[in-house]
């Protein structure tokens, strides 16, 4: 079995996404998910794990995206968007 016929196999079975596929999927560019990989940050919070195929492909689950997403809360508009109020400044 050949290399490109083994990863499309493990796409099929375990469900993996590539970069561009990744990113489509959670509404980032495919750089931003690049840039996570260096960082280990996207959006604020620590990245989605990946996994690392030979010296270039990387994957990622699909079942560990959605459990990323699920971290941050469904709003019905940007007003409902707790944040981190600002101390008054002193006068």
């Amino acid at each position: 079995m050949t290399a490109d016929r083994m990863l499309q196999t493990a796409k099929q079975e375990h469900n993996l996404l590539d970069n561009y596929q990744s990113a489509n999927f959670l509404g980032f560019s495919p750089a931003t998910m690049r840039n996570s990989r260096y960082t280990g940050l996207l959006a604020g919070v620590p990245a989605p794990s990946f996994r690392k195929i030979g010296r270039k492909s990387v994957r990622y689950e699909r079942a560990t995206l959605t459990a990323w997403l699920a971290q941050f809360a469904e709003c019905a508009s940007t007003s409902a968007v707790t944040r981190n109020p600002q101390p008054p400044h002193a006068a």
